[in-house]
């Protein structure tokens, strides 16, 4: 079976009782593209992005070996998932493989059909796809079925009855072509597709490459309509280039009243809280030093805002790897399942090899566990894990994520990425975030609740019962109450670190953060919380353990490794 996240997927087949006759099993998508046009529901942005992953699904088909042809591409047979954020090609039911040596005269509507597929014994290509697409541009960005007119007109000087000439395909949609938005190179890449010579169109790489280019939003993910679209721009490398004050500001223009104060506005990405500034540089971000690229889910999180659940998607089976996937192909074992009958597996960045039902499994799992890293399991020739971290990117790649997968895993690794460097929880009454403005006092107060209750709500940060003590008091009154660091601190494994063994995690000493170190250079971490940068070895500030010990970044200390801790600064 095959599997793109552009085309419908394939369940299996079912056999209803008393009947020899298969009923083929979908996946269910709840709106087609005709009933979104006609419903005049899609602003310009989304628009090209649903022309984008048609043309994605149909460089899968005409990239197979042999090559398949849909043969009647239409907005009826386009299917969009709930959210409208991905478009999916269906009703496979008249596609050929090109091998097919009878191919039929005008499988599909024949208003989308090229000349040569209209003649009797045509002759075809997978370029009847790219003119069939072409009509679906006209669809979409008018909002109109491009109804051709008369295939011939009289010649200017008829001399008979009979004396007439045939009208280019291109020019008997004229009329919807003058309707297309006015930016660069659509017009042309519309004639293009409809040229009556097959060979003069383009393959649709090209095309999609050219749709790409007009797309210019990011997807915001988190606010009470569940999306939106915020426009930022077109061009790739001035897209790449804005900073992150930019794109806050334009998401607070587009959706007027997110947040009444915008030092509030928590953006994420991949697991990453956007910062406006580069700590040791103070240069301002940008969307290139984050990886996030045009269409990408950015996740809001702010303070009073209702936290919304994502709902875990099905887990789709049987997927395989595209032709044009751009993953290394390797013959090795899957390093998660070794007993995967998967035929195709990939390369990972760590060398290991994959295969994309497993990977996915396996990320899963991962983010069950409250995990937002994704770390290769394979074990070495030494016996030992290999542990290197995947990138999100890489991931999603190989383990070819539907949108509904990829909505899910971003959704989670922000929620993870949230817990663990910004001072925002949910209240567990009504699951609105709550800030934590005082790192070191963790009685929190919940604003709608108050305002509900009638009096001033606050509840622990870190056992998540009601305060029961004065807000001044440290200790919430509850007797249960522990701080969930605290397992982590005492179970934390010993690591070499600059020739000393030491603890891989360690609390903050200024605010309690729990850091995790990798073993590898220098001895010195940076706060993610109060960005206080102290020595991971005796645990005394930067300046002070230097000042001590100078030029030792490397090197062991003047005072001995502290030892474990047993409990959290800002909690005692």
């Amino acid at each position: 079976m095959q599997h793109h996240p552009n085309i419908v997927n394939f369940l299996g087949v079912y056999y209803a009782p008393h009947s020899t006759l298969p009923t083929l099993v979908m996946e269910y998508l709840p709106r087609t593209l005709t009933s979104c046009l006609e419903s005049n529901s899609l602003k310009i942005q989304m628009k090209y992005a649903i022309l984008l992953d048609v043309a994605k699904g149909l460089i899968y088909l005409h990239q197979k070996n042999p090559c398949v042809i849909h043969r009647d591409l239409t907005a009826n047979n386009v299917l969009l998932t709930h959210n409208l954020l991905q478009a999916k090609i269906s009703d496979l039911g008249v596609s050929r493989k090109w091998a097919d040596t009878m191919l039929t005269k005008a499988p599909g509507n024949t208003m989308v059909m090229p000349p040569e597929a209209l003649k009797d014994n045509p002759v075809y290509d997978h370029k009847l796809d790219v003119f069939s697409y072409g009509c679906l541009i006209l669809h979409v960005l008018t909002g109109q079925f491009p109804r051709p007119t008369n295939q011939f007109k009289p010649k200017p000087s008829r001399k008979s009855a009979d004396d007439y000439i045939k009208v280019p395909e291109c020019n008997r949609r004229s009329y919807y072509i003058e309707k297309l938005p006015q930016v660069s190179d659509l017009t042309s890449l519309v004639k293009q597709c409809l040229s009556d010579d097959p060979t003069k169109r383009p393959e649709m790489k090209i095309a999609s490459s050219i749709i790409e280019g007009f797309i210019s939003h990011v997807v915001v993910d988190g606010v009470e309509e569940g999306f939106a679209l915020v426009d930022v721009i077109s061009d790739p490398e001035k897209f790449s280039q804005t900073t992150i004050k930019q794109l806050k500001k334009k998401i607070l223009e587009t959706i007027p009243g997110l947040v009444q104060n915008p030092q509030h506005l928590n953006l994420l990405f991949n697991e990453k809280i956007l910062d406006d500034t580069n700590y040791w540089t103070k240069e301002e971000n940008m969307l290139h030093h984050y990886k996030i690229q045009k269409h990408s889910i950015v996740t809001v999180r702010c303070y009073g805002q209702k936290n919304k659940r994502v709902p875990v998607p099905p887990l789709v089976e049987n997927k395989e790897y595209p032709t044009d996937c751009i993953l290394e192909f390797t013959d090795d074992p899957d390093c998660i399942d070794p007993y995967s009958n998967s035929t195709r597996r990939v390369k990972m960045s760590c060398g290991h090899a994959v295969e994309p039902n497993s990977l996915t499994a396996y990320c899963r799992s991962l983010l069950s566990q409250h995990k937002s890293k994704f770390t290769c399991p394979a074990i070495t020739d030494s016996g030992k894990h290999c542990n290197k971290e995947w990138e999100y990117a890489e991931v999603r790649l190989a383990a070819l994520l539907t949108e509904e997968e990829n909505i899910y895993f971003e959704s989670k690794m922000s929620e993870h990425a949230l817990s663990l460097l910004s001072d925002i929880k949910e209240c567990p009454l009504c699951r609105t975030f709550a800030e934590r403005i005082d790192a070191n006092n963790p009685c929190a107060k919940c604003h709608a609740c108050s305002t509900r209750k009638g009096y001033e709500y606050t509840f622990c940060w870190y056992c998540l019962e009601e305060w029961k003590e004065a807000p001044s008091s440290k200790k919430c009154g509850n007797p249960l109450c522990i701080h969930p660091d605290l397992l982590s601190l005492r179970d934390a494994p010993d690591v070499i670190l600059c020739g000393k063994s030491v603890p891989n995690r360690r609390a903050c000493p200024t605010c309690g953060k729990i850091v995790e170190i990798i073993p590898v250079g220098c001895k010195f971490v940076l706060c993610p919380r109060c960005k206080n940068e102290y020595c991971f070895l005796c645990l005394k500030s930067k300046n002070n353990c230097l000042k001590a010990a100078p030029q030792s970044w490397f090197k062991e200390c003047a005072e001995d490794v502290a030892s474990k801790q047993t409990y959290i600064p800002s909690a005692n």
